[in-house]
């Protein structure tokens, strides 16, 4: 078994399987440089001859709370965020192992659309899996995508 930390992630592989865990609890809220070491870490994973599946956690009890609003209401670049957000969504549909969410608590936002955008989703009984930006006036454009792609026909 190898184990790595990288800050906010937490990553393990043993017998073929690599586990990357989110590990900012409470949430395991996400911001670009998170987003961007998250991708690269999935990636790597596929690329590794010893690697047959992937599966991404949260630590704690979230799985992800989405993106750092409060970052951007401090003054972060919101588009920094979206563009984050897109670069790690676009690479996990062109996966070649097998992704999979164990959803160990509540994936909310962008924690949601990285449930939707596994393979295969495994959740806690208890877990509250949605989108909470029409509850606030906007849409959740780019967390709405992994979704909606899981009811086309």
């Amino acid at each position: 078994m190898t184990e790595s930390g990288i800050a906010g992630l937490e990553i393990t592989r043993a017998d073929g399987v690599e586990r990357i865990a989110l590990t900012r609890p409470p949430r395991n809220l996400l911001d670009p440089p998170l987003m961007d070491l998250f991708r690269a870490a999935i990636v790597e994973a596929d690329a590794a001859d010893d690697v047959r599946a992937i599966v991404i956690t949260g630590s704690g009890e979230m799985f992800c709370g989405g993106l750092d609003i409060a970052q951007i209401q401090a003054g972060a670049n919101p588009v920094d965020f979206a563009a984050a957000l897109v670069g790690l969504l676009r690479v996990l549909p062109g996966l070649g192992k097998p992704l999979i969410a164990a959803v160990n608590g509540d994936a909310l936002a962008s924690g949601y659309s990285l449930a939707c955008a596994a393979d295969v989703a495994l959740a806690v009984e208890d877990a509250r899996l949605g989108t909470l930006e029409a509850s606030v006036g906007i849409w959740p454009m780019i967390a709405q995508v992994p979704a909606l792609q899981r009811l086309q026909p």
